[in-house]
């Protein structure tokens, strides 16, 4: 819940997290939005003091704004990933309550999402339980649900990312990328793939030998880069 590609609440360790949860100062993950409630108790804690304390309630004010697709993430669905948040997300636009009320069969009609998933997603939104949870959280947070189409340069094309990047500060900023052009990201080498991305052309890696047994082109970053830049379909 708390992790970088959910809530992305810095410093909230899992250590720290165990010792608020065995003072009972978290039961459920919207008690982590009001843990300002729990001054006096937190900054005499083992490791705790003023300081960190208010670091840590800078960082849960920070993540109170967040995105459709992390939030949906976020909520630990079985078997519902970060990429499958963020295929229902755009299929739904950002529309929290469309995303929250899909059933099975429109669901399954979503590219990359199954029946499996599926039926765990509509089940998971129908236990009154989680709906409680969810709407206590909905109370503390600010959804983004601002929503911009998907450029079409890269439509229907399939990268992997592999190996260090240079422009980019990681592989998520360049997956980001792609994707806002339309272009999907996959974490594996397959013949579905369209180019790999790699900066060492001759790498001797797995995903360099499966992409040129398959005959997969492997491009740079630098060509992505240009490609993004001079709005020029590959």
């Amino acid at each position: 819940f708390v992790s970088r590609d959910a809530m992305n609440i810095e410093g909230l360790s899992e250590s720290t997290l165990e010792k608020l949860i065995d003072r009972g100062l978290i039961r459920e993950f919207a008690d982590i939005f009001r843990i300002d409630e729990h001054h006096d108790e937190i900054v005499v804690m083992e490791g705790f003091g003023e300081l960190s304390f208010r670091n840590l309630c800078d960082a849960v004010e920070k993540a109170r704004k967040v995105t459709p697709q992390a939030f949906l993430y976020s909520l630990g669905i079985p078997n519902f990933g970060r990429a499958n948040a963020g295929l229902v997300s755009t299929y739904c636009r950002n529309d929290w309550d469309k995303i929250r009320s899909l059933e099975a069969d429109e669901l399954v009609t979503i590219e990359g999402i199954g029946s499996v998933m599926a039926e765990a997603y509509v089940s998971f939104f129908k236990d009154e339980k989680n709906a409680a949870m969810v709407d206590d959280l909905l109370s503390e947070v600010e959804l983004d649900t601002a929503f911009e189409e998907a450029g079409e340069l890269l439509k229907d094309m399939t990268f992997v990312i592999t190996g260090s990047l240079e422009t980019y500060p990681n592989r998520d900023a360049l997956k980001a990328e792609i994707e806002a052009n339309g272009g999907k990201v996959a974490g594996s080498v397959s013949a579905k793939t369209s180019y790999l991305i790699n900066n060492d052309l001759t790498s001797n890696s797995g995903k360099n030998k499966k992409a040129k047994e398959l005959g997969i082109p492997i491009i740079s970053e630098m060509d992505m880069v240009s490609w993004l830049k001079e709005g020029k379909k590959p």
